[in-house]
């Protein structure tokens, strides 16, 4: 199977390239998905959209013009990390606010409604590094888990999309992501 990793300038690309060691994994620059044409982006069974030190998506959407394209029209399962969930949760008209310090580190996670896929469970910890919070989702986003910080996982709820504000790729001790990563990936893909 193939996956599209699109960098949004991540440092730990390896990282994610880790999580998903089963695929064939193609990476590709944010800046440089004009390259791939409409018509090879149906060959991947899935994009993961990597978070980064790109610029901040609240100010800069028009940078990741091509990144908010391929959210709203792929057919293609899509997840976000960090910055990619940003990116969704800007497209169908979230909130994104600055919050007053940023977070980086291992936070609490809490399931805010019944998950039927069970890849969660309240109180798990996660490896946090934003600036930014999503909050107030439309209709077609729903909120899986929480922080104190705001939403931590959502997913679109008609098409194949979801959005890790955390980062699954940064592995510490007592950490879930990476295995919340690899089950939602198990869920969209086999």
């Amino acid at each position: 199977m193939r996956v599209l990793l699109v960098d949004n300038s991540t440092e730990f690309q390896t990282n994610i390239r880790s999580l998903l060691s089963d695929y064939d994994v193609d990476t590709v620059h944010y800046r440089d998905i004009k390259k791939i044409s409409k018509k090879n982006l149906s060959e991947y069974e899935l994009i993961v959209l990597s978070g980064g030190t790109g610029p901040t998506v609240k100010r800069n959407h028009h940078q990741y013009a091509e990144e908010i394209a391929i959210i709203q029209h792929s057919r293609t399962p899509i997840i976000g990390i960090c910055l990619g969930a940003q990116l969704i949760a800007h497209t169908y008209g979230a909130r994104l606010t600055k919050l007053p310090q940023r977070v980086k580190g291992i936070v609490k996670i809490f399931g805010v409604k019944q998950n039927p896929f069970n890849y969660f469970y309240h109180g798990e910890r996660v490896f946090a590094s934003h600036e930014w919070r999503i909050t107030d989702l439309p209709h077609e986003l729903e909120c899986l888990a929480a922080s104190g910080d705001g939403v931590e996982i959502f997913r679109h709820t008609k098409k194949p999309i979801y959005g890790l504000q955390f980062h699954p790729e940064r592995r510490l001790d007592r950490n879930s992501g990476p295995r919340i990563f690899r089950q939602i990936v198990s869920e969209l893909i086999g």
